[in-house]
């Protein structure tokens, strides 16, 4: 990662601040604190991965989940299905004579 521009005469000021030895100090402190804290998360990430690894593995291989998700499924297409049927008023209302009477005014 190429530092930006920008931070170059932040950098040099921060330098000429500390001396030699508590620069390298404070290095070392930095970078052990960054490799504490990325480690610890780091474990955590796997061990939740893991997890998530177990759980799908139980759903692939239970035969019943798979059976209540598809009976999920199709009773949702069923319902929708259902809500779109036509309204019976309205189909009587499309009739060629209805709608011939509603133009002229007669309705």
């Amino acid at each position: 990662m190429k530092p930006d521009p920008e931070d170059t005469p932040l950098q040099e000021a921060l330098r000429q601040a500390l001396p030699a030895e508590d620069s390298a100090t404070l290095q070392e402190r930095v970078l052990a604190q960054w490799q504490q804290r990325h480690a610890s998360a780091q474990g955590a990430a796997l061990q939740r991965g893991s997890g998530g690894q177990l759980m799908l593995a139980r759903w692939r291989d239970h035969p019943l989940r798979w059976l209540g998700a598809a009976l999920l499924a199709s009773s949702m297409l069923v319902l929708a299905w259902c809500g779109t049927r036509p309204d019976p008023g309205v189909q009587e209302l499309m009739q060629l004579d209805v709608l011939s009477q509603i133009a002229i005014g007669e309705l």
